[in-house]
C-alpha cells in the first residue's frame, strides 16, 4: 500500500462478499482483495488528507454492505458508494444507487447450481438464488426439458421460508435478457424506489 504522509496503512476493517471473497479496508480508504492487498478495481487512490477522509467514508460505507454482493458486484458498489459518500449518504442510498447503476443496462451474471444431470453429466435443471436483500425470497430454475420448458426456461420461484421448499410465481422466460429486465424492474419494487 502506498504511504500518505509519512503515515504507514494499516487494514481498518475486514468483511467478506456474498460469495466469501475477503475484502479489507485500509487505513487511506483503499479497499483490497484478500489479505495479499490488491486494489479493486474503482478503489479511490486517495494522496491528499481530505481525499484520505474522503476514501474512507466511501470504504466504510462500500464495506457495510459489501456481504451482500458477490465479489463481480463489489467494484460497482464502490463506484456507488463514492458518490453517495460525497453527498453525506445512508446504506439505503447505497443500495438505491447501486440498483440504479444496474439498471441502466447492465446484464446481470447468474450463479448456477446443478440440482439434475442427464446420464452424461450435463445440466437438466439448475437454480440460481437471489440475494434476499434485493428479491427476497426468490429464486430463478432453468429447465432445459420436458414441460418446464415449454413455458420458458427460466422460471421465477419464491421459497416458502427458508425450508427450501419453491413454488412458482407465474413469471417465465425464454431468455436471460428478460429474466434480467423483469429483475431490475423487481428489484426496484423490492428498494422500494
Amino acid at each position: 500500500m502506498p504511504k500518505i504522509s509519512g503515515v504507514k496503512d494499516e487494514v481498518i476493517g475486514r468483511r467478506k462478499t456474498a460469495d466469501d471473497k475477503d475484502v479489507a479496508l485500509w487505513s487511506d480508504g483503499t479497499l483490497t482483495w484478500g489479505r495479499l492487498g490488491t486494489a479493486i478495481k474503482g478503489s479511490p487512490h486517495a494522496r491528499t488528507p481530505v481525499q484520505v477522509e474522503a476514501a474512507r467514508r466511501a470504504g466504510w460505507l462500500a464495506l457495510g454492505e459489501v456481504e451482500l454482493y458477490d465479489a463481480t458486484e463489489v467494484p460497482k458498489l464502490i463506484a456507488a458508494a463514492r458518490k453517495v459518500a460525497d453527498r453525506g449518504g445512508t446504506p439505503g442510498e447505497l443500495r438505491a444507487e447501486f440498483a440504479r447503476s444496474a439498471s441502466r443496462g447492465e446484464r446481470l451474471v447468474p450463479t448456477w447450481t446443478t440440482i439434475e444431470t442427464d446420464r452424461d453429466g450435463r445440466p437438466l435443471v439448475r437454480v440460481w438464488k437471489l440475494p434476499r436483500l434485493l428479491y427476497g425470497n426468490l429464486a430463478v430454475w432453468d429447465e432445459r426439458r420436458g414441460r418446464g420448458a415449454s413455458r420458458g426456461r427460466y422460471q421465477v420461484m419464491r421459497e416458502i421460508g427458508r425450508s427450501g421448499t419453491y413454488v412458482p410465481t407465474g413469471h417465465d422466460f425464454h431468455d436471460l435478457q428478460a429474466l434480467s429486465a423483469w429483475l431490475r424492474e423487481e428489484r426496484g419494487r423490492h428498494l422500494g424506489m
